[in-house]
């Protein structure tokens, strides 16, 4: 699950993945939206798969538009979303 929200000076978002992981050696989370790559999102470990947190790409500033596709990719490692 991903959210999406706006700060309070309307001009950044913050995008938030809720994530778990049961190893040590957990990954990152990379984000693209209409596959332009915005960022990566560092995991950590939780201590297990039922065990979720959330994980920010703070302060991304984007063109104003619809129809557009945000997508997280999971890279070296092992997380559920």
């Amino acid at each position: 699950m991903a959210r999406v929200h706006r700060e309070r000076d309307r001009r950044h978002l913050y995008i938030t993945a809720r994530v778990a992981s049961a190893g040590t050696a957990v990954g990152d989370l990379r984000v693209l939206l209409d596959g332009v790559v915005l960022g990566t999102i560092p995991v950590n470990a939780t201590g297990g798969w039922q065990t979720y947190t959330d994980a920010t790409l703070p302060a991304v500033t984007i063109a104003g538009g619809s129809n557009r596709v945000l997508r997280l990719e999971v890279v070296n490692g092992g997380i559920s979303t």
